[in-house]
């Protein structure tokens, strides 16, 4: 598992508007029959910011026999200054059977500079009118 910035390379650190890959690489040593992923973002202090799965995000991944790869793109990376852990999930499809679970298995650290009055967790990315 890696997080890597928008040019593959890996990293630790982003800012906020970056865009950022989570890569996870995954080996099975027998056929599943359903299978999905799942990556969340906590922020530091513990609160979930965000929970996603390939399923969710209109990629079924079904079964699976070999090794492989999924990778999820967060575009624009919403969240402001601040330390994440990112944990990541592999579940059956219906979710009542966990393969693997890695919790606060990276630390990513986001920073840069915020536009003057603008505060908290992420960006929501509204307008004044």
């Amino acid at each position: 598992m890696s997080i890597l910035d928008a040019d593959g390379n890996r990293t630790m650190f982003a800012a906020t508007g970056d865009d950022l890959i989570v890569r996870m690489d995954f080996d099975v040593t027998e056929r599943i029959d359903s299978l999905k992923f799942g990556i969340s973002f906590r922020h530091e202090a513990g609160q979930l910011i965000s929970l996603t799965t390939t399923e969710a995000d209109g990629l079924p991944i079904g079964a699976v026999s070999e090794s492989g790869t999924v990778t999820f793109l967060v575009p624009g990376l919403p969240l402001y200054n601040g330390q994440y852990l990112l944990s990541f999930y592999a579940v059956t499809e219906s979710g009542d059977h966990v393969y693997d679970e890695i919790e606060r298995a990276f630390k990513l650290t986001v920073r840069g500079t915020l536009p003057r009055g603008k505060e908290g967790i992420v960006e929501l990315g509204g307008t004044g009118r």
